[in-house]
């Protein structure tokens, strides 16, 4: 008994806790989830419930709140129990809001108690992905850890795959065939409560102990605020800090308008303006076809930067980033009903996209490091939390916008709103080899 027991452990100490890789598939993989099922699945699940455009969008803005809230969430996680006990418990609260949410679905009157649930699962999400970051930065090798941009896009691309591709396919067929749509999404969340338990499962075993350290000394209040406090004023100490707020806000302004309601376009009706696909054709489209094109539009930009750094492709990107809404509008205009000159659209578009993003994360990367060159989480936190405030100000207002001018004219002022992202670039000072890998000799 005792050598079973002393096994167990070595196996433990040798195996996954001291190779992140035992660890960071299921971690990484219900941080990328749940951030899927809070901004793309409950999109969809009002809209199929006959939510309006303005109040979907107003009442999913509101799921930003707890991320824009990050900076207090931060100290919370190091100096509070430990990270991989955050981790456990939030992967609990979330599977527990997702078997609320399959209650609560198929209820006469849902919306209220699904908000409720959403955010609880939103509060989790923010606490989860806090923890989850600091673990990796304290467990994980520095050659892992210098590959954390791309092992977490890896991982939320996955999270995309199956949320917004694989299970809105399927929820879509069971309403084809049962004609129930309440009890096709109520489904769903109990697909998805079922997986988030297994995640929990996984990582009971496999998160790390010994490398897993929290702060030992008796929790202040005093020193709490201080932890919450100090990032906030260095950052307005900053003599750019007008600058890095209008970059951090602006840039991203026309995604912020566009997200939400480009997938409510996708879906709504044809008499509404829409292009009416049904889930099913949703899920492959952008589930499937548009997160395949990130995935090749993230890595050309990751390739790219670390080349050159981001000042030869800083115009480029911008562009990227931004001009490519036009094919919203293009589809705005031609109506089409063929899937595939959809699916080009969406392809091209996405490429563009998340080629011209890497530009915005590696700036945030780089205006978060401290001195010594390393990107420090306080100060990640608080850039994060301006970005969270754009994305929610502009989603309470973007469907109402919609709904007031059609689709048409609300794709061309997203592309009127493309001239902020040009201007907060230009007045924005980075080193231009930010980003760069510098080539090994020899």
């Amino acid at each position: 008994m005792t050598d079973t027991a002393h096994t167990r452990i070595n196996w433990r100490q040798t195996w996954a806790g001291r190779h992140p890789w035992a660890w960071i598939p299921s971690a990484f993989l219900a941080k990328g989830l749940t951030m899927v099922v809070l901004t793309i699945i409950t999109l969809i699940a009002f809209k199929r419930l006959g939510l309006d455009n303005a109040s979907i969008t107003l009442y999913v803005s509101w799921l930003y709140l707890p991320w824009m809230l990050k900076p207090l969430w931060t100290p919370l996680v190091r100096m509070v129990l430990t990270r991989r006990v955050w981790m456990l418990l939030t992967e609990l609260l979330i599977a527990a809001a997702l078997v609320g949410l399959a209650f609560a679905t198929p209820a006469k009157n849902p919306v209220s108690s699904m908000l409720i649930l959403l955010w609880v699962m939103s509060f989790g999400s923010a606490l989860h992905d806090t923890a989850s970051d600091s673990l990796f930065r304290v467990a994980a090798s520095q050659r892992i850890r210098s590959s954390y941009g791309g092992i977490s896009s890896v991982f939320y691309r996955l999270a995309m795959l199956v949320g917004q591709g694989t299970l809105v396919m399927i929820v879509g067929n069971v309403e084809t065939i049962s004609r129930d749509v309440s009890g096709s999404w109520s489904l769903l969340f109990r697909l998805l409560a079922g997986f988030y338990l297994l995640l929990f499962v996984a990582n009971l075993l496999l998160l790390p102990h010994r490398l897993d350290v929290g702060d030992k000394r008796r929790v202040r209040f005093a020193d709490y605020w201080l932890r919450v406090y100090e990032p906030i004023v260095a950052f307005f100490h900053r003599p750019d800090w007008w600058r890095v707020m209008l970059f951090t806000g602006l840039f991203i302004l026309p995604e912020a308008l566009a997200g939400k309601v480009s997938t409510l376009f996708m879906i709504d009706a044809g008499h509404a303006g829409g292009l009416g696909l049904s889930p099913q054709e949703y899920g492959f489209v952008m589930g499937t076809i548009g997160v395949f094109a990130l995935t090749i539009g993230g890595y050309l930009g990751g390739k790219a930067v670390h080349r050159y750094g981001v000042g030869y492709w800083r115009w480029y990107m911008v562009a990227a980033f931004t001009l490519p809404n036009a094919f919203y509008l293009l589809l705005a205009y031609l109506m089409p009903s063929s899937l595939f000159v959809i699916s080009l659209c969406v392809f091209l578009r996405q490429i563009a996209f998340a080629f011209g993003l890497t530009y915005y994360v590696i700036v945030l990367l780089f205006l978060s490091r401290n001195e010594e060159g390393e990107v420090r989480p306080a100060n990640l936190s608080v850039l994060v939390a301006m970005a969270m405030v754009s994305l929610m100000v502009a989603g309470w207002v973007s469907g109402s916008l919609q709904e007031m001018f059609g689709y048409k004219a609300f794709f061309k002022g997203v592309l009127c709103t493309s001239v902020f992202s040009f201007v907060v670039t230009w007045l924005l000072r980075v080193n231009p080899l930010a980003g760069k890998r510098e080539r090994r000799r020899g």
